[in-house]
């Protein structure tokens, strides 16, 4: 499973893919402005003046055991994206979509024993 990255104004140009993340945190929130008017035969009206979405600020880890190449790839594609000011589209693996830019990568190497593992911890500023 992997999360594919586009331009936003195509799905067909694909940037490149990604694995998976272990961890993310999207939040998808709305909040409406409603308000209470008591009406003058005692019921209760409801008035929605305005619905806005908040586009939070997404980060993730995606992990990677003993592969060194293949963070390296990730790395290079995320900070071209940054480096070049992409706007881009995230798909998830479950086919949500999300666009805005890559703000932030970075590494963290973890040694156990003889097991290697590769962190990259990613935020990306989501305008929808």
């Amino acid at each position: 499973m992997a999360w594919n990255v586009y331009y936003p104004h195509s799905s067909s140009t694909l940037l490149f893919s990604m694995p998976n993340p272990g961890e993310a945190e999207v939040n998808f929130e709305s909040v409406a402005n409603v308000k209470q008017i008591d009406l003058a035969d005692g019921s209760t009206a409801f008035l929605t003046q305005s619905t806005t979405t908040k586009y939070n600020l997404v980060t993730f880890k995606l992990t990677f055991a003993n592969e060194p190449s293949t963070i390296t790839t990730a790395e290079t594609n995320i900070l071209s994206a940054i480096s070049n000011k992409y706007k881009v589209k995230l798909t998830t693996h479950e086919g949500q979509s999300i666009t805005g830019k890559f703000s932030k990568v970075g590494r963290v190497y973890k040694l156990s024993g003889k097991t290697q593992r590769y962190d990259l911890n990613v935020e990306f500023l989501r305008d929808s």
